[in-house]
């Protein structure tokens, strides 16, 4: 699956015109063609292609242009036309999220680990072990699902070259220049894609604000992972908090050269710590249980933060992972200890907003990540990404014959 040079154009504006629709529920086909600036005649061809395919749903016609001539054609999409998995990977735990093709909930779970992962010498080969089972835990879900099942994204700690689909490192699974998209890609019949966890909050902030013309954004994410990674074997790579920070301008993720953006350290970091800040482990290893402790690690936190607001300037700033129940203790740090923080919104005219915690969050960003990489516009410097999908081929998806969504048996 994938695109090329010739099928670039043609899916260029199937995705502009499905991305379209998706962000206007309702939208008519001169609308379209005004707010993508494409001829009224090409846009009528497409969403002609897209009705037959099933993409889009024709609605009723709505009144008339003053100047005459047909009534203009309601549009939206077809959230029966096929579902998205996404899943959250964690060496103890696991969760699922499935929309259908409008991003809507179909169903979520949360689940243990399959016992293969054991984390051996070859962890390779127990990171597959595992996303098998896994695929055969949900087997009995998807089944009871009416729609063909369109892909499958997963959101897991880690550097990943989302282009060439590689787990340039995951501590937590002990991955190191892992080629997941050679292994996992229609290994269970469907494109199957992973992306770093606190890029898939950008992903879910983006699809709940997909008409948000300004799409500046840090989606940052913090969250407990020392009792999620506890089969790694060194204890100390990832006790208390982890940070991640999805850098969204444009609209866009943003990755870099190394796909390293959002990696994050404190200022109070240096060299010989094995972690994230320069808090001692004493203050780590009681951070969420002890007030004092987590007081002093969100000093360090929203002072490290405050250094990245004037540089980025972004219209707002999502904190994921976070407990609503601190949330009064959080706002108390920021407006009496890390004045600065609050300053620098304020300058820059960013809004802070605390996200109430979801156990979902990640599988569902997951989710919305592949749908949005089929309504996105791939960029041809791009055009052999693994995350770039051709239209003929998700039609085909959606058509198989079949009564009950499946994946390949095992």
């Amino acid at each position: 699956m994938g695109l090329t040079n010739n099928n670039f154009q043609k899916n260029s504006n199937l995705s502009r015109v499905v991305e379209t629709v998706w962000r206007n529920p309702g939208i008519s086909r001169i609308d379209i063609a005004r707010t993508i600036n494409l001829y009224r005649s090409t846009v009528s061809n497409i969403v002609g292609i897209l009705v037959e395919k099933g993409v889009i749903l024709e609605g009723k016609p709505g009144e008339s242009m003053a100047q005459g001539g047909r009534k203009p054609v309601s549009l939206s999409i077809n959230p029966k036309f096929g579902c998205i998995i996404g899943l959250e990977l964690y060496p103890n735990q696991y969760r699922i999220f499935v929309i259908d093709f409008e991003g809507t909930e179909l169903f979520s779970r949360e689940l243990k680990t399959p016992n293969c992962l054991v984390m051996t010498s070859n962890p390779e080969k127990d990171f597959i072990c595992f996303v098998d089972e896994v695929m055969k835990d949900i087997q009995p879900f998807i089944s009871e699902l009416s729609l063909p099942v369109i892909g499958i994204s997963c959101g897991m700690p880690g550097i990943i070259d989302t282009n060439k689909g590689i787990i340039i490192r995951s501590d937590p699974f002990g991955l190191e220049d892992f080629n997941f998209s050679e292994v996992f890609d229609m290994r269970y019949g469907v494109p199957f894609i992973a992306e770093n966890d606190a890029n898939c909050c950008g992903w879910l902030q983006l699809a709940q604000n997909k008409n948000d013309v300004a799409q500046d954004f840090l989606a940052v994410l913090a969250r407990n992972y020392g009792d999620a990674n506890h089969k790694n074997t060194d204890k100390t790579k990832l006790n208390g908090i982890g940070i991640g920070i999805a850098v969204v301008l444009e609209g866009r993720i943003q990755y870099g050269s190394k796909f390293s953006v959002g990696e994050y350290l404190s200022a109070s970091w240096r060299p010989e710590n094995k972690g994230q800040t320069g808090l001692n482990q004493q203050v780590l290893n009681c951070e969420l249980n002890d007030k004092a402790a987590y007081t002093i690690w969100l000093r360090d936190f929203f002072a490290s933060l405050t250094l990245l607001i004037p540089v980025l300037s972004p219209s707002m700033v999502f904190l994921h992972g976070q407990n609503t129940n601190k949330q009064q203790l959080i706002n108390y740090v920021i407006e009496h200890d890390v004045p600065q923080f609050r300053g620098a919104l304020k300058k820059t005219g960013t809004t802070f907003k605390i996200i109430p915690e979801s156990p979902f969050e990640i599988a569902q960003g997951a989710a919305n990540m592949m749908l949005q990489k089929l309504f996105c516009i791939t960029d041809l410097k791009q055009i052999d990404s693994v995350s770039a999908f051709d239209w003929d081929d998700i039609f085909k998806l959606a058509h198989r014959e079949r009564t009950k969504a499946s994946l390949v048996k095992f």
